[in-house]
């Protein structure tokens, strides 16, 4: 059922539970031209990128031992070329014990394992002095401020560091930069990656991150859309990170109440990726439950508040099934049957719900635990403001 009346509360909360997805720090401003050829960013020639492909294609199947396989001849025709470099330290992080997690779980790696594989890293870079090498040991470097002296050293020697290995450096240095809040340094990385390369796919996405949460929230929706055309195939970026990008792109829609242009963005969770070779990673569990609680805020921005209950509905059964505690679900679903499908008493056992799940993560001491608790009064509170409103009762 659909309703005419003015909806200025599914977009507020809906995108007050969801916005802390997408990192919200200021604008970097929009560089219009970063159309490159695969031969400049991937530093392989185009006919030898079925290999890269390949290769993904391999490591999202769980076939890690075959990415490598593939990886390592074309690194030794290629030693530059990073992104098959980084996908073939992925593939050796993968091949670690424990490491096979289930689809839908989170990575289980020893960390003594990874530990050994970051010490070999940093020892191969120590003896070959390969700018490649000195990457990727940063890459599995744990201690952020020794990853950055390794960064810093590598673009301090011209010898060995062409415009791609400087792109991808400095962008390391700026996602250093926003773990540990600073982000001006953080922009002035991504400036010069951009510069250096200005087709770099991630660092285009960190500064569609970095100005998602400014002024300039049209920029980071323009940025994230062209983004997620340019990365759909791209080898170097992982479909863990591309389905993300489509529910942060429907969330921005979500938060200027463009209900039909966020649906519009989900459908990208049912694109398989892959080049039109074998798919690669689907979307996983933890996207899909995202993507429900978005498409859930997109049904109510536009009003159809009874099928939003229903997607909210099939969003917590759907997290249920792997013991998954929502309580943002929980709170859309009283916030939908509180606030306009008047049923105040499925309402209140939907709130109580939230708050249970909410009460046993603030017993952990969790801050997390803290803010959801702020956030559900403050949903609550707002609810019952605009049904006191509509009644008549109050006058804002």
């Amino acid at each position: 059922m659909k309703s005419g009346r003015t909806n200025r509360l599914a977009p507020w909360a809906c995108a007050l539970t969801l916005a802390g997805t997408i990192l919200g720090c200021g604008s970097a401003g929009v560089v219009a031209d970063w159309e490159l050829s695969s031969e400049l960013v991937r530093h392989v020639p185009a006919a030898d990128e079925v290999t890269l492909h390949a290769a993904r294609a391999a490591l999202e199947g769980g076939r890690p031992s075959e990415a490598s396989a593939l990886l390592i001849p074309l690194l030794a025709a290629h030693p530059d070329c990073v992104v098959g470099a980084i996908l073939l330290q992925e593939a050796k992080i993968a091949a670690l014990p424990h490491s096979q997690a289930a689809p839908d779980a989170l990575p289980l790696t020893e960390p003594d394992e990874r530990a050994k594989l970051a010490t070999l890293a940093l020892e191969r870079s120590i003896a070959t002095g390969s700018a490649v090498d000195v990457l990727l040991a940063a890459r599995l470097e744990r201690d952020s401020s020794a990853a950055v002296r390794m960064l810093q050293g590598l673009l301090e020697d011209p010898i060995d560091a062409d415009s791609s290995l400087i792109a991808w450096a400095n962008y390391a240095l700026a996602y250093h930069a926003v773990l540990s809040g600073d982000l001006n340094k953080a922009r002035e990385g991504l400036g010069a990656a951009l510069q250096a390369e200005p087709g770099h796919l991630h660092a285009r996405l960190l500064e569609a991150k970095l100005s998602s949460g400014g002024t300039e929230r049209s920029d980071a929706e323009a940025l994230l859309a062209h983004w997620l055309e340019r990365a759909a195939d791209a080898p170097e970026v992982a479909s863990d990170e591309w389905y993300a990008g489509a529910v942060d792109l429907a969330i921005l829609r979500v938060r200027r109440s463009d209900g039909a242009g966020a649906l519009e963005a989900l459908e990208a969770l049912d694109y398989n990726r892959g080049a039109g070779g074998e798919p690669w990673g689907a979307a996983r569990l933890a996207e899909r439950v995202r993507g429900g609680l978005v498409r859930a805020a997109a049904l109510a921005s536009d009003g159809d508040y009874e099928q939003a209950l229903v997607v909210a509905d099939a969003t917590l059964a759907m997290a249920q099934e792997v013991s998954l505690a929502l309580p943002l679900g929980q709170m859309q679903r009283g916030m939908l049957l509180e606030r306009w499908l008047n049923d105040p008493e499925q309402a209140a056992a939907a709130w109580a719900s939230a708050l249970d799940i909410i009460s046993e993560e603030v017993q952990t001491g969790s801050a997390v635990g803290e803010e959801l608790n702020d956030l559900l009064r403050a949903i609550q509170a707002q609810v019952r403001l605009e049904r006191l409103v509509e009644q008549g009762h109050l006058v804002l």
